[in-house]
């Protein structure tokens, strides 16, 4: 019997030192996959301006060729403006203005009327569409000649349901007579066949 029970005691003392190891060693390995992520800015720029750019881009719906349209700027803006909108339609001088502060650009305003859905003065009428959010985080934000280079993440949640991340250059400069403090001129994702 005292064979029995020295068995049963060391059986019992092996399947707690296992279970403590691997215990432990899950522990260890949950707390290792946790990434720190931490973003890396330039020692001249303040946290106050990291935040203002990131503020800047989650408002930003103009990527790529679209800062070479008027007509590209101005609906993409009216998105940053969505609740703006009033029975389809959104004043004209609110969205030049955003346009203005925003991008630093003077756009023609003609460029976003349409014979086929034609506006109140002083108005642009809305084209019914779905449109994606996106959301950005700063990764890098650097200072370059002229004013800095942003890398950031972008989600997006697209309206129909199929989000995803990807990798975002952006240019700003400052502009003293900007409510931003600075313009965004330059934004381009870097993965290819992604539209927006």
């Amino acid at each position: 019997m005292s064979k029995r029970l020295v068995s049963v005691v060391v059986a019992m003392c092996v399947f707690v030192a296992t279970v403590c190891v691997f215990g432990f060693n899950a522990v260890a390995e949950t707390k290792v996959e946790q990434p720190v992520s931490e973003v890396v800015v330039s020692a001249s720029v303040d946290g106050a301006t990291v935040a203002r750019f990131e503020n800047m881009l989650n408002n930003n719906f103009v990527y790529n060729e679209a800062f070479e349209s008027d007509k590209a700027i101005i609906e993409n803006s009216i998105l940053s403006l969505v609740n703006h909108i009033d029975d389809g339609q959104i004043d004209k001088f609110l969205t030049l203005n955003f346009i203005a502060n925003m991008y630093g650009r003077q756009v023609d305003p003609n460029a976003a009327v349409y014979e086929f859905l034609p506006a109140d003065e002083g108005k642009f009428a809305v084209i019914p569409k779905g449109y994606s959010v996106y959301r950005h985080s700063n990764l890098v934000v650097k200072e370059i000649d002229g004013g800095y280079l942003v890398t950031s993440e972008m989600t997006v949640d697209s309206h129909d349901g199929v989000g995803e991340k990807v990798m975002v250059e952006s240019i700003f400069v400052p502009n003293e007579g900007s409510t931003f403090g600075y313009n965004l001129i330059k934004s381009e994702y870097t993965v290819s066949g992604f539209a927006l």
